[in-house]
This record gives C-alpha cells, structure tokens and sequence, in this order.
C-alpha cells in the first residue's frame, strides 16, 4: 500500500484505463492522460506536518466525449495502483472530443 501518493507513482500508469464511480452516476471508463507537478512555495508554510515539502500534482482522465458528471468525490481504480477516492471536476472537452475531468493532489 502507497503511504503517500506520489506523481512518480501515477505518471507509471499513463495512458491506462480507470475506472470511474460516484454515488448516482453510472460508472465512466476514463484514461489517464496527464500528471503534472505544481511548483510549491518555499517557507515553512510549505512543509507538512513531517517536515517534508509534499509535491502538488494534478491528473487528468479523458472520458468519453458527452459525458458530463458534476464535481464530485469519486473511486477511481485501476489494475496495480488499486483504488482511490479523489474529488474529480470537469474540465470541459478536450481537443479530441472526450471530456476531461481533474484532480489536484498535494
């Protein structure tokens, strides 16, 4: 089990496909299309309750296109890296149609 979920750890699962279930909406089979890192500030503000400066990161999942779920809490699995529940909003469309949804981590 991830104690503390990392980009490296997800970046490992791009371009596969997930699962998507939220309470009253009908399960989305979405892929991850992106994870990337946020600059954090400096200052002890920034550190976490353990000392380390946690890296913020985002992922984005296309799902297909005309799907339009509220922002919400959803489980999100996959094969390998398990099941996790993260608060997904939607984006809007991307280039190619699909509908993009997003989470920050961090």
């Amino acid at each position: 089990m991830i104690e503390r979920l990392s980009s490296g750890d997800v970046r490992a699962y791009l371009n596969q496909k997930f699962k998507l279930r939220a309470d009253g909406c009908p399960e989305i089979e979405a892929e991850l299309v992106d994870v990337s890192d946020f600059k954090m500030r400096r200052g002890p503000m920034a550190r976490g309750s353990d000392g380390q400066s946690p890296q913020a990161f985002s992922m984005i999942f296309a799902a297909p296109a005309g799907t339009m779920e509220p922002q919400q809490m959803f489980r999100v699995a996959t094969e390998g890296l398990g099941t996790l529940d993260l608060f997904l909003v939607p984006l809007g469309p991307s280039e190619d149609g699909r509908m993009a949804y997003q989470a920050v981590l961090g």
